[in-house]
């Protein structure tokens, strides 16, 4: 469904970006609207992200919600 909006309004001519998403959560075909823009001094990233290929290219998390994150992040190959 996010993937579906995110080229609606792109497709209108709206300038869309995903802000500060794990790309793990939200399908391929969306990534292109993801954007990196937690800070790096309060970004981080789940252990599970170690082995993430695309880690770099990843929203992460604040460093103030180490304590809760989705039980479906995962490291992609």
């Amino acid at each position: 469904m996010l993937t579906e909006a995110a080229y609606l309004l792109d497709q209108a001519g709206i300038k869309t970006m995903i802000y500060n998403h794990q790309l793990c959560l939200i399908e391929p075909p969306a990534w292109s609207f993801s954007v990196k823009s937690i800070s790096d001094w309060k970004n981080g990233y789940h252990p599970e992200c170690a082995s993430c290929a695309v880690a770099e290219r990843c929203g992460g998390f604040f460093t103030s919600a180490k304590y809760k994150a989705s039980k479906h992040i995962k490291a992609i190959a």
